[in-house]
């Protein structure tokens, strides 16, 4: 006679089987997510560092093309009448230089060039305004990323100032152009340049 209602030994052992996979599979997928959720931060902590150095490439690049073009107009200063004189200031400079006109390719005509740092709602930036001595407007650019501007002048005895206004321009002008701040919150780079002025001096 059989006694008590146990199942047989194959149907426990095919119960303890069945459990060890669903265990097998949970502790799987835990592994699964886990994984995932590591290479998912290390791929987004790549993208952070490659955007945070393509910013800083692209400030570098930015700044060394407004320091080469700001430099270039200072060197093609000119001596001008009362008129047109050479008016800098410590975030600012307007002077007349032989600058082409954009998009003529005749010998370039003494054109007025105003530098000046301007805020708009995209953030701030270099503005580059040309006019004639007359006052006619010729065109402008605006540099993005600059937040400031910072110039000295040098007198023909060797000293320095901050402001400058006369129709001989200042022997050498010392020039920091400021990059906006990154978003990061690190300190703004600057680049620094100083132009020599070949038609200042002494009248």
């Amino acid at each position: 006679m059989i006694s008590g209602t146990h199942p047989p030994k194959y149907h426990v052992a095919a119960n303890a089987r069945r459990c060890m996979t669903l265990v097998e599979l949970l502790v799987g997928m835990t592994l699964v997510v886990a994984l995932l959720g590591f290479g998912f931060a290390a791929v987004r902590e790549m993208n952070e560092v490659w955007g945070r150095g393509r910013n800083r490439f692209d400030t570098r690049h930015t700044a060394r093309k407004i320091v080469e073009r700001l430099s270039g107009d200072l060197r093609c200063a000119v001596r001008a009448d009362a008129a047109a004189p050479f008016v800098g200031e410590p975030d600012s400079l307007r002077f007349p230089a032989t600058v082409r006109k954009p998009g003529v390719a005749d010998a370039p005509p003494v054109l007025i060039v105003d530098y000046s740092v301007v805020t708009s709602e995209t953030g701030s930036g270099l503005r580059r305004r040309l006019s004639t001595p007359e006052g006619e407007f010729v065109g402008e650019r605006i540099e993005t990323g600059v937040a400031a501007i910072a110039a000295a002048y040098r007198h023909p005895d060797g000293s320095w100032a901050d402001r400058w206004e006369g129709t001989v321009p200042p022997t050498a002008v010392r020039i920091e152009v400021r990059a906006a701040p990154p978003d990061n919150g690190s300190p703004a780079p600057a680049f620094p340049v100083l132009v020599t002025i070949p038609s200042g001096g002494r009248p």
